[in-house]
């Protein structure tokens, strides 16, 4: 008997731990029930604090439940404070539920009755936009991966991971984003698969494509600097046929042909059918006209310059492309003149240098009436004025100039 008594008392030290822990979970789940969320918190962390003490299926209730319970306190302004990082561990409880190999399958029932996957997604989502918007991109960035591990297929999501990774400088995985977002949206809204229509009438559908522009136009920035002139063409193309109107992507698409000498043929008739498009559009005029010149059709550029400025005297980019124009002109005769031996040449070429010059002048002075403390427009200005034998004028800008180079 005594034997027996022995290992009786054996069995029960053995027992009472693991009714301990099992008890705590069903404290917890009452608690989280009730709405008591932190205390939920601490009763399941007890409870969970070993697992081996836990049968599966009660590991995995506590466990979803701890999930639920973390996910209301980050909704909390008052449990959010005293819970930090709430988000994140809704997320890691709520995947080690759904993972349990004996109950998984009730408690992934449970989370789409819960809307569980989902609005713990958006919460890391929305809490990864607040901290990105402040400039903490490493916390936005662990917050934004978590969101997208739980609900890769949302648009924003995705699009808001690719910004982060381009913020941390990691190019290679933010247009990995970029791109799921872009295949996310066209899956989700383009076509005509049954329900799409529907979608369409909703504020998501409206928020989405609000920033589709983004994420085709930061693609493309990327695919150019990789040297994939063309690649970056057909993803904003992909842009136009979701945005036909949008300025922006035509802008970037604009650039990109500037940018490429290989595409100039192409990039002429672009920025034509653009300009006539748009025929006020200062911007596209100046970067055809930049272009232009690039290009060797500086006549071409100047007319463009004039009409910017006949529109806006004051545009301090046509004032400069005139003036820099010709000024580089006289100079480029200058450089000619240098190496004549023919007195006569010399001469026309000197008249030909100062016309440039006497046309040249007026805009400089205007830059620098729009730029008064640039040091460059003064600089040209007493050059200019001096070989235009303007000497008062030439006095009075050496003086400013002097003035300002003053420590």
């Amino acid at each position: 008997m005594r034997h027996l008594a022995f290992t009786l008392v054996l069995v029960l030290t053995a027992v009472l731990p693991v009714a301990a822990q099992t008890s705590k979970v069903t404290t917890g789940v009452l608690l989280y029930q009730q709405q008591s969320y932190a205390e939920a918190i601490a009763k399941l962390e007890e409870g969970i604090a070993d697992p081996s003490l836990l049968k599966p299926k009660v590991l995995a209730k506590a466990q979803y439940h701890l999930a639920m319970s973390y996910f209301r306190a980050a909704n909390d302004s008052a449990l959010s404070a005293q819970f930090p990082g709430a988000a994140l561990k809704a997320k890691e409880n709520l995947e080690k539920a759904l993972k349990d190999p004996e109950s998984g399958a009730a408690w992934t029932k449970q989370a789409t009755l819960d809307n569980a996957t989902q609005g713990i997604s958006r919460t890391l989502l929305n809490e990864g936009l607040t901290i990105f918007n402040d400039g903490k991109d490493q916390e936005a960035l662990q917050l934004l991966q978590a969101a997208a591990n739980l609900e890769p297929d949302y648009f924003l999501t995705q699009r808001m991971l690719g910004a982060a990774y381009i913020q941390v400088k990691d190019t290679a995985k933010g247009a990995a984003s970029l791109e799921e977002a872009l295949n996310v949206y066209k899956k989700r809204y383009v076509g005509d698969a049954p329900g799409i229509a529907e979608l369409k009438t909703g504020l998501e559908y409206k928020q989405d494509s609000g920033q589709v522009s983004y994420v085709v136009r930061q693609l493309a920035v990327i695919y150019n600097a990789q040297k994939e002139p063309r690649k970056a063409l057909a993803i904003l193309e992909e842009g136009y046929k979701i945005s036909p109107k949008d300025k922006e992507i035509q802008l970037v698409e604009l650039s990109i042909y500037q940018q490429n000498p290989e595409l100039f043929s192409d990039a002429v008739t672009k920025f034509e059918a653009a300009i006539a498009s748009n025929p006020k559009d200062e911007r596209l005029k100046m970067a055809f006209a930049s272009m232009l010149e690039r290009n060797n059709r500086k006549e071409d550029a100047i007319k463009l310059y004039q009409e910017v400025y006949d529109q806006n005297p004051n545009s301090l980019e046509a004032n400069y492309g005139l003036g820099a124009s010709y000024v580089n002109q006289a100079a480029a005769l200058s450089e000619i003149k240098m190496k004549e031996r023919n007195e006569t040449k010399i001469e026309e070429l000197d008249a030909q240098i100062l016309v440039l010059l006497e046309k040249a002048y007026p805009f400089i002075k205007k830059l620098h009436e729009l730029q008064p403390t640039e040091r460059e427009w003064l600089s040209q200005l007493v050059s200019i004025a001096g070989n235009l034998n303007k000497m008062d004028e030439m006095e009075a800008y050496g003086k400013k100039l002097g003035e300002m180079n003053r420590p």
